[in-house]
This record gives C-alpha cells, sequence and structure tokens, in this order.
C-alpha cells in the first residue's frame, strides 16, 4: 500500500506504523469515506481494526471487513453499529462459529439489533455456548426472547440462572405495567 502525507506541496512517503497512527486520528466522518475504504484494504490488521470502529464506511468496506481474518477487525465491525445492517444470518453463522467469547458477547448484548437476522436463529446458537460469559449476555438482554431466558433458568451456571430469572422478572414487571 502507498501512502503519502502531502503539506503545502512537500510530500512525505508513510510507513504502517505512521499510517496506523494517522488511520486512528481520521474524523469519523463522510469526507474520509474514501480513504477509510482505501486503509481497509491494508495489509496491516491494525489498521483495518482502526478503520472498522468508522461509522462513515462504506457498505462494501464493512462486507471487507466482516470477512477479515483478523480476530480483532472483526471485534471491532460486530461492535460497529453499521455493521447491523448488512450481516446476514450466513456472516453470523461464520462468526458464531469462529467461537471467540468477546466477539460472541457482543452479538448476546445487540442481538435484536441485526436486522438482516432472526433473532430466535441467533439465540438459539448463543444459549448453547460454551462459555457461560456468553450464556450470561444472552440472559441478561431483555431483547432476548423470553423462551431462551426462560431456558437460561435452568443453566448450569448459577450467575447466568440467577441473571435469567432477574431478566424474566423485569419482563413480565414491564407486561403487567403495561397491562
Amino acid at each position: 500500500m502507498e501512502a503519502k502525507l502531502v503539506v503545502n506541496g512537500v510530500e512525505v512517503k508513510l510507513g504502517y506504523e505512521e499510517l496506523e497512527e494517522i488511520t486512528g486520528c481520521l474524523s469519523d466522518n463522510q469526507k474520509n469515506r474514501a480513504v477509510f475504504d482505501e486503509l481497509a484494504k491494508s495489509p496491516s490488521s491494525t489498521i483495518r481494526v482502526n478503520v472498522s470502529w468508522n461509522k462513515a464506511i462504506s457498505d462494501q468496506t464493512v462486507e471487507l471487513l466482516l470477512a477479515d481474518s483478523s480476530i480483532e477487525v472483526l471485534r471491532g465491525i460486530v461492535e460497529n453499529g453499521r455493521s447491523r445492517w448488512i450481516i446476514t444470518e450466513e456472516i453470523l453463522e461464520r462468526l458464531i462459529s469462529n467461537g471467540d467469547t468477546e466477539l460472541l458477547c457482543t452479538v448476546a448484548d445487540e442481538v435484536g439489533d441485526f436486522y438482516e437476522c432472526d433473532v430466535d436463529v441467533i439465540c438459539e446458537k448463543l444459549v448453547h455456548q460454551k462459555d457461560p460469559q456468553i450464556r450470561y449476555r444472552l440472559a441478561s438482554n431483555s431483547d432476548t426472547p423470553e423462551e431462551f431466558i426462560a431456558e437460561l433458568i435452568d443453566d448450569e451456571d448459577m450467575d447466568v440462572a440467577r441473571t435469567a430469572r432477574k431478566t424474566l422478572n423485569k419482563l413480565e414487571d414491564a407486561d403487567e405495567d403495561d397491562d
């Protein structure tokens, strides 16, 4: 990747370290979209991570980053709300099969915000994850359908079970308040 900085006609070539620093400092706005789109193609995973946090990236860049091999890039782009409109069940299946706890906790936290995915399909995959942290996050999310929270009440981990019970009680209280 060729990168350079030009100030009043004075030009200097940039290595990946300088480009990483600059990428992290660019404003997250539309005027930088084309630059972000190019930086997302960088061989440096740190540069791609820096790009993944930006909301001013194109759909094509979101798709590119969702296919990245770096777990840090995947974590960043899944945390980025821009990706929630683009992630399909197929992409989510690949992300879940990755098994990364931090990534799956983000999915559990945002289970209702993946607009191209069926919430029940997501929950079905998360409710059986080995790591209790993922199940705990699913159990504490009021956007998790009640049937899955109810299933987690019987979880083998007492913290998951207790959290599921609390969440279900809050949902039931909210339903009573609506009546």
